[in-house]
C-alpha cells in the first residue's frame, strides 16, 4: 500500500485563489452596474420635488460625459408654467420657457418649459411638459382612466431631467 501523502503543488493553490478573486471581482463588479443601473439614476432625482405629483418612472438618460436622470411625475393639471411646482436644494430656475434656438417639433413627446442650476454642484434641471397630443407611454404603467385624465387635462404629466457633467 502507497502510503505516500498528495500534496498540491504551490502553483495549484495559486490557480485555484487567482481564479477565485476573478470570479469575486467580477461579481462585484456586476453587482455594482446593477445597483448603479437601478438605483443610479433615482439618486439624482431624489433631492428635487414636484408638489402634488407622484413620480411614476425614473431612467439614465446619459451619455459620455454626463450623468443624466430622467424621472416622469404624474399629478392634477396645472395652470401656467408647472416649475413653480418643482423645488429642491439649491435649486435656481435661469430661463422660463422654450430655450431660445430650440424649434420643438409637433412629434416631440415634451416641450421644455424651464432650465435651472443646482448651486454648488456641476448640475442643472429641466422641466419639460407632456404634450397632450402625444400618446401616453406604456412604461408610465397609467391605468386606462389616468390615460383618458391625462388625455382630457385633469391629469398632466411634467418630466424632470438632471443633467450633471459638461458632456
Amino acid at each position: 500500500m502507497n502510503t505516500r501523502r498528495l500534496r498540491a503543488h504551490p502553483w495549484r493553490w495559486g490557480s485555484v485563489l487567482l481564479v477565485t478573486a476573478l470570479f469575486l471581482a467580477v461579481g462585484a463588479f456586476i453587482a455594482v452596474r446593477i445597483v448603479n443601473t437601478v438605483l443610479g439614476p433615482s439618486r439624482e432625482l431624489d433631492p428635487f420635488h414636484v408638489a402634488g405629483y407622484q413620480r411614476i418612472a425614473v431612467r439614465d438618460g446619459s451619455y459620455p460625459g454626463t450623468k443624466t436622470a430622467i424621472g416622469t411625475y404624474l399629478g392634477p393639471g396645472v395652470q401656467g408654467n408647472p416649475s413653480s411646482l418643482v423645488s429642491g436644494p439649491g435649486l435656481e430656475f435661469t430661463h422660463f420657457g422654450t430655450p431660445v434656438g430650440v424649434n420643438p417639433l409637433p412629434t416631440d413627446a415634451f416641450l421644455t418649459v424651464a432650465m435651472g442650476k443646482v448651486s454648488g454642484t456641476n448640475c442643472g434641471l429641466l422641466v419639460d411638459e407632456f404634450r397632450r397630443t402625444s400618446g401616453a407611454d406604456p412604461g408610465w404603467g397609467l391605468s386606462a382612466e389616468q390615460a383618458r385624465k391625462l388625455r382630457s387635462g385633469s391629469l398632466e404629466i411634467i418630466q424632470l431631467d438632471v443633467v450633471c457633467g459638461s458632456g
